[in-house]
């Protein structure tokens, strides 16, 4: 029969990722309805890197880190994981959040055309200027 070893050991760990990294993909649709834009089929990409566990404070710090390496990957795919599914749990508070800041920059840049519009107008036809041009120089009708 085989032996297994048995460490009966307590101490403290720490776990945390090397790279850790979040891409949010979008479609940028016009509303039929409103005629802003909006965010559409959203989708949380996330690129996890290596899961580094160490234990600190153990009698058996060296083998106890040999030995938890053999569990990295799965432990490095199972928060990635749970990771993904809270963030797309949560992806339509997102969403909302990104209709908002885009509807805020189409208004902004209707308000930029109209008031860049509408002051070249007022320069071509002298208001704001004293009136036409001619009036300003007395060669103007009186």
């Amino acid at each position: 029969m085989k032996h297994v070893g048995f460490v009966n050991d307590q101490g403290s760990a720490m776990a945390g990722f090397e790279e850790l990294g979040l891409e949010v993909r979008f479609d940028v649709e016009m509303d039929e309805r409103t005629g802003y834009p909006v965010a559409e089929n959203v989708e949380a990409v996330l690129a996890v890197g290596p899961l580094e566990l160490n234990i600190t404070a153990s009698k058996n710090k060296g083998s106890l880190n040999r030995a938890i390496q053999a569990f990295e990957a799965p432990v490095r795919k199972r928060v990635e994981a749970s990771l993904i599914e809270e963030i797309n749990e949560n992806i339509d508070g997102l969403t909302e959040g990104l209709n908002v800041e885009l509807q805020k920059h189409a208004m902004q840049e209707v308000q930029d055309t109209v008031s860049i519009g509408g002051l070249q107008q007022a320069r071509a036809g002298g208001a704001g200027w004293g009136g036409p041009p001619s009036a300003r120089r007395g060669n103007g009708p009186n």
